[in-house]
């Protein structure tokens, strides 16, 4: 996108968007003369938004609004997401564009998991798929026996939903029904690898693709070659923020393209990379990764890793009863974890090495068990 072509969406935006009207002049952004540096500009976060009444948060007039969707996002209050006609026709072109990236196409059946599917992401995907020409079915409201009754009737080809739910059903389908999903999204959770090779093996010709966005401004997946999410340009502008020497930070993004809700500078409170040259899937479009949550991350030696996946490691170790770990920055970085339980030591160290690239001190402490007592992970100096 032009310069001139973004400035001119900003100056609208702040015209009609009240929520980031009040953003440039509560941080006294002189926005009308055009003259503004883009990287200068404040950033919008969800707790900003959700203070706002559902009528002051759209820059059309509500008539003109053409779906409303609620979240409940990472705040207490439900996150509301709308939508001109045209807003919905393009955000349902983005993801229709990565499934075909995903390699979806007019002969697949597209089977919809997702819990709630009047849901935004329940909805926009089963549009998508049905824009490509899949045959589509909506079953996401469907209790469990009734899922593996109509999966094994239709032999779906590509799955959408959630991972857990997906390993969860496998268990009852025959290996002839699980051998025709050739294309897994799985959505709403970070995809650990641990998560993604589970599936590849419950699902052993299908392709297992994360899927990621944000509700507000746009939903994608990663291509077939699990290299990043390809993302346009043209519709969304990705920024990473606060990054550390590899170049991974916080991910933030500006739609380009919504009437309704000309988000400009979003955080997304999610941790990402923006990836280099050309993707081996052969699309162009440039690509994000996204490594977890911002609130659920630890830095050691100007390394990100998610404490989520720790945690679950440490504690699946077997013999292990409690733990939690200390990092001392000053003191020659040095990684404590302190357990209780008889664990293969050994193994933990060379896991935990392997995975995270630290070689942590093990200090055995069956005195500790009491897990309210202690954060899983701290920082002393």
């Amino acid at each position: 996108m032009s310069d001139q072509r973004l400035n001119s969406y900003i100056i609208n935006a702040y015209k009609t968007f009240k929520p980031l009207y009040d953003l440039y002049n509560d941080n006294n952004i002189d926005i009308d003369n055009g003259k503004f540096n883009f990287a200068e500009l404040p950033f919008m976060t969800k707790e900003r938004l959700s203070g706002y009444s559902v009528r002051d948060k759209f820059a059309v007039p509500f008539k003109n609004i053409s779906r409303i969707f609620t979240t409940s996002g990472t705040t207490d209050k439900p996150q509301f997401i709308a939508f001109t006609k045209n807003d919905w026709e393009t955000a349902i072109d983005i993801l229709c564009n990565s499934f075909k990236i995903s390699g979806v196409t007019s002969n697949d059946i597209f089977y919809d998991l997702i819990p709630k599917n009047t849901t935004y992401a329940g909805n926009i995907s089963v549009r998508a798929a049905e824009r490509l020409g899949a045959m589509v079915i909506p079953a996401g409201k469907m209790e469990t026996e009734q899922h593996i009754r109509v999966i094994q009737e239709v032999l779906p080809t590509v799955l959408n939903g959630l991972a857990f739910f997906m390993i969860k059903i496998a268990a009852q389908l025959p290996v002839n029904v699980r051998e025709c999903v050739k294309i897994i999204f799985a959505v709403g959770e970070y995809l650990y690898d641990e998560t993604r090779n589970a599936l590849k093996e419950l699902y052993p010709n299908a392709v297992v693709c994360s899927g990621y966005g944000i509700s507000e401004v746009f939903l994608s997946n990663e291509c077939r070659m699990n290299n990043g999410v390809h993302y346009d340009s043209e519709k969304v502008m990705v920024e990473v923020i606060n990054k550390n020497d590899q170049g991974i930070g916080e991910l933030v993004f500006t739609s380009l393209y919504s009437e309704a809700m000309p988000l400009v500078r979003y955080r997304s409170g999610d941790v990402g990379i923006l990836l280099s040259g050309k993707c081996p899937c052969g699309c162009s479009m440039p690509r994000l990764k996204v490594l977890g949550r911002l609130d659920s991350m630890f830095n050691i030696k100007g390394k990100l890793f998610s404490v989520d996946l720790l945690k679950k490691t440490v504690y699946s170790e077997q013999g292990m009863i409690f733990c939690y770990c200390i990092y001392y920055p000053n003191d020659s970085a040095r990684f404590e974890i302190i357990y209780s339980g008889e664990i293969n030591e050994e193994h933990l160290k060379h896991t935990i090495k392997q995975k995270f690239d630290i070689t942590p001190e093990l200090i055995n402490n069956n005195n500790i068990n009491e897990q309210w007592k202690h954060r899983f992970i701290s920082e002393r100096v």
